[in-house]
């Protein structure tokens, strides 16, 4: 089992999606750009090796500099959310981050109909997404937002 101690980075061959250990316990996603699928399959593979971990964690998604994304690589997500369900809905959390109110808006709106396994919230920022992060894991009720 990996110290989780220490932060630990995964970048993606072209450095649009970089995996970050930035707590114990709590992983950060940042995208940028368009990830192309080969890059997307990459990061859900090691995405995959972070989750058998085991105890409580966070996921920070962080869309703040992400301009977009392919119809392959949305389906390759919406496969693999399917196929980790069940350890996905065992962790603390999932935080989406997007700085634009009307699409977060938008987003939470999509997921109160078709909501992501476990517990989830939709931010603004990365530093807000970090407190939020701090609260699933204290196991502080949060309802999705």
């Amino acid at each position: 089992m990996q110290d989780l101690s220490t932060p630990v980075r995964w970048t993606s061959a072209s450095g649009g999606i970089v995996i970050d250990e930035v707590r114990p316990r709590v992983t950060s996603i940042r995208f940028s750009g368009v990830p192309q699928l080969p890059e997307f399959t990459e990061y859900l593979d090691e995405l995959s090796r972070r989750l058998e971990r085991q105890g409580r964690f966070v996921t920070i998604l962080d869309f703040s500099a992400s301009t977009g994304t392919s119809m392959d690589t949305t389906r390759a997500q919406a496969q693999w959310i399917a196929s980790h369900r069940r350890r996905l809905q065992r962790s603390a959390g999932t935080i989406l981050v997007f700085p634009s109110p009307t699409f977060r808006f938008a987003l939470a709106t999509l997921l109160s109909a078709t909501p992501l396994p476990g517990s989830y919230r939709v931010v603004g920022t990365h530093g807000e997404a970090l407190s939020v992060a701090a609260e699933m894991l204290a196991g502080a009720p949060s309802a999705p937002s």
